[in-house]
C-alpha cells in the first residue's frame, strides 16, 4: 500500500520522467544536423517511453493512496525501478516536487 508520501514521490517522479521525455522528443524533431533548433517550430510525436509513462501516470493521477489497487501499485513500482535505478537523468526536476509537493 502506497502511502501518502511516497504516492506524491510517484506522481513526481513520473511528471519528470515525462517532462523530459517529451522534451527530448521536441528536441529531436527540432533541430537540425548542426545542432541547432529550427526557427520555426515543426510538429512532432511523443515517443514510445513517454507515451508509456503517460499510461502509468494515469493510473495514480488524482487518486489518494487507498483507491489504488495493489495490481496498479505494482504496475507503478515496476516501470519507475528502471528510472530511479538506472535512467537517473530523466528524474532531473522541472516542477514535479513543487506540483505534487512531494518534498
Amino acid at each position: 500500500m502506497f502511502t501518502e508520501k511516497a504516492l506524491n514521490k510517484a506522481k513526481a517522479d513520473l511528471y519528470n520522467i515525462i517532462a523530459n521525455n517529451a522534451y527530448k522528443d521536441y528536441l529531436q524533431a527540432n533541430t537540425n544536423r548542426q545542432g541547432k533548433q529550427y526557427k520555426k517550430h515543426r510538429p512532432y510525436n511523443l515517443g514510445y517511453d513517454t507515451n508509456a509513462a503517460r499510461e502509468v501516470y494515469n493510473l495514480i493521477y488524482g487518486k489518494q493512496p487507498e483507491d489504488i489497487t495493489e495490481d496498479q501499485e505494482k504496475q507503478v513500482k515496476a516501470f519507475l525501478l528502471n528510472y530511479r535505478i538506472n535512467r537517473r537523468e530523466y528524474l532531473k526536476d522541472v516542477g514535479g516536487i513543487k506540483y505534487h509537493n512531494a518534498e
